[in-house]
Formats: C-alpha cells, structure tokens, sequence
C-alpha cells in the first residue's frame, strides 16, 4: 500500500523560517526601540514662545488700499528683530534669570548670542497683497527652560513695538 504524504502549506513553511530566523527581527527592533528611548531620555526638551504681530504703516496716507510700506516694514522688522544689538540690550535687562549672559565681556556675548539664541530666534513675515498696507508677522523663540523662553520673546516684542511706536511718533513730530 501506497502512503501519501502532503506537503506542507505555504503558511507553515513560512512559520517554520520565520521561527528559525526571529533574531534578525528581534535584534534589529530592540536595537532601534533602544537607541530611540536613549534619544528621548537625553536630549533636553525645548520649549516654544511664538506671537503674532501686524506689521502696518502708522503714516497718515496709510490705508488698506494706501502705499505698500507694509512689505518694506515687515523686512525691516525682521532684522531688526533678529539684530545682535537689540538682543544684547534685551538680555542685558533681563539680568535676573539670564545670569550666564551677565558675566561674559564682549567677544564672549556675540558668540552666546550667536550660538544660543540667534538658532533657537525665527521671525517669519506672511507676504499680503499687493496694495496690503498690512502685513502678519509671527516671532517663535525656542529654549530649554519655559520662562526664560515666554520671558525673552516678550522682552524682545515689548522694545521693538517700543521703538515702532517712538519711531511713528518722531515722524509725526517731524512733519508738524
């Protein structure tokens, strides 16, 4: 009598490989879930400020049809914002939690300055149309610690909208 063997299924033949090669799939997994969890427990978080701001002609002709000042101020508004000097001037009046900027001299400053903060500062301007005499402006400061990020951001829009504001004022004052 004749015996009739069947042969195995394509499913448990691929078990059977499957269970003599599992460490190429556990050594690959517990490598990467390794390096991953390594990388979330070292790396610091960072903590994001963000505003917005309107950037607009505060000239007399200024309208939401008049003069497109608007473009040329949201230009200015990011280099100014992003200046060494402005930065330098806010940090110095935040003496009392920024104290590893106080006791650095001058070439020292431009390299934190460079290093630390000017990375972590991004100041975006939407464009607007094309006889928009407004423009949205968005200002993000990233750090480690929370309130030395809420705390920077809003001492750096406070002097500039502080100097916007003295600026109309003096041209103001100039046509009069």
């Amino acid at each position: 009598m004749a015996i009739e063997v069947e042969a195995a299924g394509q499913v448990d033949e691929f078990i059977r490989v499957l269970k003599r090669r599992i460490w190429w799939i556990i050594v690959p997994l517990c490598v990467i879930g390794s390096l991953g969890t390594f990388y979330a427990v070292i790396v610091p978080k960072k903590y994001v400020s963000e505003c917005k701001v309107i950037i607009r002609d505060l000239g007399d002709d200024a309208g939401e049809f008049g003069r497109n000042t608007a473009e040329a101020e949201g230009q200015v508004a990011k280099e100014e914002l992003t200046s060494e000097t402005r930065i330098e001037k806010v940090l110095a009046g935040l003496s009392s939690t920024w104290g590893e900027f106080q006791g650095l001299n001058g070439p020292d400053k431009e390299e934190f300055i460079e290093d630390k903060i000017l990375p972590s500062l991004q100041v975006s301007v939407a464009s607007s149309g094309r006889n928009s005499a407004r423009r949205t402006g968005t200002i993000s400061f990233a750090h480690t610690d929370q309130s030395k990020a809420q705390e920077f951001l809003k001492a750096l829009t406070a002097a500039w909208h502080q100097e916007v504001l003295d600026r109309a004022e003096g041209q103001k004052e100039g046509l009069r």
